[in-house]
């Protein structure tokens, strides 16, 4: 019971997770520079459902905990790493151009089926509704 009870609250966070990375993706596809902490906001609900799909419980509130516990390539890791301390040297409203490496990512993490043909977290929560 306990499993159905955290299935039936995870779906609505999933949607809600997707749907603000979508929204942040569009705004920062939509220019040639962006700030840098719109990154995050694309990023940290693309690491919950990472990590809500490897460990089957809802993600922690802080993103480097999260983020720790959430298997990622490491060439993904090491993009994200960088980009967390490329944020520590600039002032708030500094913008940073489009990093496409990571918007590709993230472009790919949003897809129901994965190209290696698996179906992804995208695509349990979206057909069990």
């Amino acid at each position: 019971m306990a499993g159905v009870l955290l299935l039936q609250m995870q779906i609505p966070v999933s949607h809600h997770y997707l749907s603000l990375a979508k929204k942040m993706m569009a705004e920062i596809t939509s220019t040639d520079e962006a700030k840098i902490k719109k990154y995050f906001y694309i990023l940290r609900p693309i690491a919950n459902l990472n990590y809500i799909q490897q460990h089957g419980k809802m993600s922690y509130m802080e993103y480097d905990k999260t983020l720790d516990a959430t298997i990622l390539p490491s060439d993904v890791a090491t993009a994200i790493q960088a980009l967390k301390e490329q944020k520590a040297t600039l002032l708030e409203h500094d913008k940073i151009s489009q990093h496409t490496f990571l918007i590709d990512y993230s472009t790919l993490a949003q897809r129901p089926v994965s190209p290696c043909g698996h179906r992804g977290w995208f695509y349990d929560f979206e057909h069990q509704t």
